[in-house]
């Protein structure tokens, strides 16, 4: 066992798709979109901004210069969608550093003719986008009443959006957190399946059913929904932290060990810094002890302020002495 007194499945657990709280101030984004290939700015199109824990953001259209403004955190990561008659539907995602003020996306999208012969981009939800206004209204009401601990109220206006939009896939999916946040899985697990029956491309409800499945000890049928869920966004780097805890639980060493390292390779990989301690841990199990060393110094960078960052730099000068 570590040095360090690590829970690694717990840490990775730990990663909620309710909300992803900014670490700043707040941020004047500006969203520019053009067309891919005559680099004109595409006016009158939407753009819908999540954040990519999944709760939904924003709307707005885009003016004539092609661009729309939102105000949202910083410190956070965002998934930006574009939709519109004559252009592919397009998304990107995107991280603002935390105390950032302003902040510009630039996002190139094809001709609705051209993308007919690319079948190469991410898979989109049609259902999340054909989402009514008022449903929308009710979740970013519900999103507000669950940050200020108010389930109850948050449970009302879930279930109203779900009322006037039944394939509302966000919408039983928050309700399926509530109710592991309550302790009834068996009824979060049932909301997450009902999630995934009316939108089968809902990335989230996979991953919370995946959680909740290792949470069970369920190892196999976690990684079996994950492995699902990366055919649609392979390089999701909470989803492979997520894959490696599986593993990690499946006793599959050497899978958990390179999927945590692959984590490292990705964009934005210092949300789910854990996964240096999960590597860590395995290769102390390994006696490849200097290479358990680099994975504690990955996780102090970039995770400088964590709880666990005292125990992490012992076990490193412990490693350290012990080649002597």
């Amino acid at each position: 066992m570590s040095r360090v007194a690590i829970m690694v499945l717990p840490a990775l657990l730990s990663l909620s798709l309710w909300s992803q709280q900014g670490s700043g101030s707040m941020c004047d984004l500006t969203v520019h979109v053009r067309m891919a290939d005559d680099r004109q700015d595409a006016a009158n199109v939407q753009v819908q901004l999540l954040n990519t824990a999944g709760p939904f953001v924003g709307s707005a259209t885009t003016h004539a210069d092609g661009t729309a403004e939102f105000q949202v955190p910083s410190g956070v990561t965002y998934r930006v969608r574009v939709s519109g008659r004559g252009v592919e539907t397009a998304e990107s995602e995107f991280f603002i550093m935390g105390g950032q003020y302003s902040h510009t996306e630039n996002l190139n999208v094809k001709n609705a003719a051209v993308a007919t012969q690319d079948n190469r981009s991410a898979p989109i939800s049609v259902a999340e986008m054909r989402v009514p206004e008022k449903a929308r209204e009710q979740m970013q009401k519900a999103i507000e009443a669950f940050d200020k601990g108010d389930t109850a109220k948050a449970t009302q206006r879930l279930e109203k959006a779900i009322e006037i939009y039944p394939q509302y896939a966000r919408a039983y999916e928050n309700l399926g957190v509530i109710a592991a946040k309550s302790g009834d899985r068996a009824k979060a697990r049932s909301l997450y399946t009902k999630a995934i029956e009316v939108d089968e491309r809902f990335v989230p409800a996979y991953v919370q059913l995946g959680r909740l499945e290792i949470q069970e000890k369920n190892y196999t049928q976690a990684e079996t929904l994950l492995h699902k869920v990366m055919l649609l966004y392979p390089e999701m780097p909470d989803l492979i932290a997520l894959l490696a805890g599986a593993e990690y639980g499946n006793k599959e060493y050497a899978n958990a060990l390179a999927d945590a390292q692959r984590v490292h390779t990705l964009p934005h990989h210092e949300k789910v810094a854990d996964v240096h301690l999960l590597a860590a841990e395995i290769l102390e199990m390994k006696n490849r002890n200097q290479e358990a060393v680099a994975e504690y110094r990955l996780y102090l960078t970039e995770a400088p302020n964590s709880p666990q960052a005292k125990a992490v730099q012992q076990a490193i000068t412990d490693l350290e002495a012990s080649k002597h």
